[in-house]
């Protein structure tokens, strides 16, 4: 099976490479033309908040930092970023896309974002520190493009192997963790932010729950089936699985394994203690993922090693960013969880399926917040090299 799995991974790799080809030529030739257009383009929509903004930057003084997303994403690590420099005594603007609606800022939309960045007065921040160092629209552009020649300039690459790509070599960027990639090293800066406070979660049903990309490949699913046929074969119930994505999902075979599944964003059920359960959540609003995760008992992350290597080498799975903020333990298997910083004190090494009912029984146990308190430890300990990191990066600014 894992032959059957391998082979097909390689092949829809191959047929991905080429659609990603075909796609990125049409993507780009769009991209051109929308960017093209902020050149000539006369009439701003929202131009009052425009306005407000260059008159703001107009008058900042140069202890202050302009914290910058221009995507529509990855603004869940804005917050630690904020927090690290204040720390540091730095004051914080931070601009972001009119989109986001669930955060407190100077908002834009993006032709007006890339018409401030131009500005001469942008250059008056100590530093413009980017959460995302590339743009995204249906294809990927260097933000160096849309500045100010006299900014200086910092930020994360969430995937350290865009810096060949844009041969963007200054040394000026960090991750979110260490990390080498061929020739390229960057410092990482833990951007979970602190979640570790008491809760009121019921220990009647153990809950697990997976986030993101990693649910979407057909060995996560082969392993979740296998998961649960264990623990119904050993008369294991009062378990729920969360699954949270983007897009539609399903399993296959599901129908016939006799379990509970909710969809379309049902609360969570606390009646069902004779049942293992699988919620599906696509898309919820940024309280409710809150909420799942402040009920769940484990993160369960378990990664392909050809399918999701790019973990191992250039980026970092945002399970991992959840784990240390949220402090809910994240259940991982090799190599991945000693490249998160991981060991068995702090999270529980996926090996097989009983490493799962382990797990399950480890809850109502002393060595569960004990498990918990060595993630906390390493919260703490990532967050004190974090800061340090940035503190020494921004005293080498001039």
């Amino acid at each position: 099976m894992r032959f059957l799995i391998l082979i097909a991974d390689i092949f829809y790799f191959i047929k991905g490479l080429f659609l990603n080809f075909k796609n990125h030529k049409l993507g780009f030739k769009k991209d051109m033309e929308f960017l093209n257009s902020i050149k000539e383009f006369n009439i701003r929509t929202k131009e009052d908040d425009l306005e407000f903004f260059l008159n703001h930057i107009k008058s900042v003084n140069k202890n202050s930092i302009l914290l910058i997303e221009m995507n529509t994403f990855h603004t869940e690590t804005l917050e630690a970023l904020i927090d690290y420099f204040t720390l540091l005594n730095f004051s914080v603007d931070v601009l972001i896309r009119r989109e986001i609606i669930d955060f407190k800022a100077f908002k834009l939309d993006l032709k007006n974002m890339i018409y401030a960045l131009n500005s001469k007065d942008i250059a008056k921040y100590k530093i413009v520190f980017f959460n995302t160092m590339i743009l995204e629209l249906n294809t990927y552009h260097s933000i160096h493009s849309f500045l100010n020649i006299n900014t200086k300039v910092g930020g994360i690459y969430h995937t350290i192997s865009d810096i060949k790509k844009f041969r963007d070599y200054k040394n000026n960027y960090f991750a979110l963790r260490n990390i080498k990639y061929k020739n390229i090293s960057l410092k990482g800066l833990n951007l979970s932010s602190n979640y570790n406070f008491n809760r009121n979660i019921n220990n009647n049903i153990i809950t697990f729950i997976s986030i993101g990309f990693p649910i979407y490949h057909r060995g996560f699913k082969e392993k979740l089936k296998s998961i649960i046929k264990y623990l119904k074969k050993s008369n294991i119930s009062n378990i729920r699985f969360i699954l949270v994505g983007k897009e539609a999902y399903s399993i296959k075979g599901l129908e016939n394994m006799q379990i509970k599944v909710f969809l379309n964003n049902e609360a969570l059920c606390e009646n069902n203690l004779d049942s293992i359960s699988l919620y599906i959540y696509q898309n919820p609003s940024k309280k409710l993922l809150h909420s799942l995760i402040l009920q769940s008992h484990y993160v369960l992350g378990l990664y392909d090693r050809f399918a999701h290597r790019h973990y191992l080498n250039t980026s970092t799975s945002g399970q991992r960013q959840i784990s240390l903020g949220y402090n809910v333990p994240l259940i991982i298997n090799e190599p991945f969880a000693s490249n998160f910083n991981f060991t068995s004190k702090e999270a529980c090494i996926f090996k097989g399926n009983k490493d799962i009912l382990k797990a399950i029984k480890l809850v109502n146990s002393e060595q569960y917040l004990k498990l918990k308190k060595n993630l906390y430890s390493l919260f703490l300990k990532l967050r004190e090299e974090s800061k340090n990191n940035l503190e020494e990066f921004l005293k080498e600014v001039k």
